[in-house]
């Protein structure tokens, strides 16, 4: 954590990781036999009934395909949505 005048700021890294980027409907599929739930007319988001967690912004520019063929997702956003949110995307 870092102090300015006007606040705190926290500074985090990430490893960097080697891979390519995956195509989107690679993605789906990987996040689908995880146990996600496509949600439609929204690339890249998914939502686990069960967890009751979104995953947003799995697009290409965030999940690398590793030498090895595993799938890494990075920066993508989780959410626990509120009930509100879940009507929104017509989850309710």
């Amino acid at each position: 954590m870092t102090e300015y005048p006007n606040g705190r700021t926290i500074l985090t890294t990430q490893p960097f990781v080697w891979g390519e980027r995956t195509e989107q409907e690679q993605i789906n599929a990987w996040f689908q036999a995880e146990g996600w739930q496509l949600l439609p007319r929204k690339d890249g988001a998914f939502h686990h009934p069960v967890r009751d967690l979104l995953i947003l912004d799995a697009l290409p520019r965030n999940v690398l395909t590793r030498p090895d063929s595993s799938i890494f997702p990075f920066d993508v956003v989780i959410v626990r949505p509120s009930d509100d949110l879940k009507w929104s995307l017509g989850l309710a």
